[in-house]
């Protein structure tokens, strides 16, 4: 029988892994959340609320995430696929989900220009693509906020987006 449900508030710099049920809740603007779930006879869910796409320490991404290093999509992502991997859990059957990376500074930019959320989308993009493992939804971009409801017992992602940010 699967331990009583929790709920839980993921801030900006955060992640989590969960082996018993939980329900967490982020909020994102630029900001990126990777959900990774892998169902088998223990369900494990594992989020993340990425700040920043790089963290420059010459280390990174370090075996073990130091503090702050989970404020970087590249050090996050890569800290969860790993202890998905070093748990047994196989790349086929990890289910991977991307949400915001929106432009919540939406003043007058040249289109071309990489902003702080988009540079988060690639990051991640890029991780998921170099570890050959498999997106299976994503809502990304744009210039609305988006609240997320992770569940890491099913790994359900429920999403509500916020108001248009250029009013």
């Amino acid at each position: 029988m699967p331990a009583p449900q929790s709920d839980l508030i993921l801030a900006p710099g955060e992640l989590y892994i969960g082996f018993h049920p939980a329900k967490v809740r982020t909020i994102l603007g630029s900001c990126v959340s990777v959900t990774l779930f892998h169902k088998g006879p223990r369900p494990m869910g594992a989020i993340c609320h990425a700040r920043l796409p790089h963290c420059e320490h010459p280390l990174a991404p370090a075996i073990l995430i130091r503090d702050g290093d989970s404020h970087y999509m590249d050090s996050a992502l890569t800290f969860m696929i790993r202890l998905f991997r070093e748990m047994g859990c196989r790349d086929e059957n990890i289910e991977v989900k991307l949400f915001g990376g929106a432009n919540m500074f939406n003043r007058d930019t040249d289109r071309n220009m990489m902003t702080v959320g988009l540079r988060n989308i690639q990051t991640a993009m890029e991780i998921i693509n170099r570890e050959h493992l498999h997106l299976i939804s994503s809502d990304v971009g744009g210039n609305k906020s988006r609240s997320l409801l992770f569940d890491t017992h099913s790994g359900e992602v429920l999403l509500r987006r916020g108001t248009n940010t250029d009013t």
